[in-house]
C-alpha cells in the first residue's frame, strides 16, 4: 500500500467548552473550528466541531467531524479520531499539520 499525501490542515477554534466531570485529570470538552486546507491533491476552506476526551494519562482522543469545501466547488465530509499528547513546545516552533493519506477503496480493504 502506497500513501500520497492530500493535504495539509491548518485549523483554528474559534469557541470551545472543557469540563472536568470525573476529577481533575480526565477531562470532555466541545469545540468549533474553521481553516484552511492546502495541498497538492485539495484546495479549500474548512468548518469543523470536535468532542474530545482527555483521559487520566493525559493522552486527548479528538473526536472531529466536519466539511470541506474545495476550491472548485466539492464537498468532502472529513472524520478525525485518534490520539494527541500536548508538548510545551517555544511559541516560535509550536505548529500542527496533521498529513492524511489514501487507500484505494475495494472490498477487500473495506471501502
Amino acid at each position: 500500500m502506497r500513501l500520497e499525501e492530500l493535504c495539509t490542515l491548518r485549523m483554528q477554534c474559534r469557541e470551545g467548552t472543557w469540563l472536568a466531570p470525573y476529577g481533575e485529570n480526565e477531562y470532555a470538552g466541545f469545540g468549533t473550528g474553521k481553516g484552511d486546507v492546502a495541498g497538492p491533491r485539495i484546495r479549500g476552506t474548512m468548518h469543523w466541531a470536535n468532542h474530545p476526551r482527555r483521559r487520566e494519562d493525559r493522552v486527548w482522543c479528538p473526536d472531529l467531524n466536519g466539511t470541506i469545501a474545495t476550491e472548485d466547488g466539492a464537498k468532502i465530509l472529513i472524520s478525525i479520531k485518534g490520539y494527541s499528547i500536548i508538548e510545551e513546545t517555544p511559541p516560535s516552533t509550536a505548529r500542527s499539520s496533521p498529513r492524511y493519506g489514501s487507500r484505494p477503496t475495494t472490498p477487500d480493504t473495506g471501502g
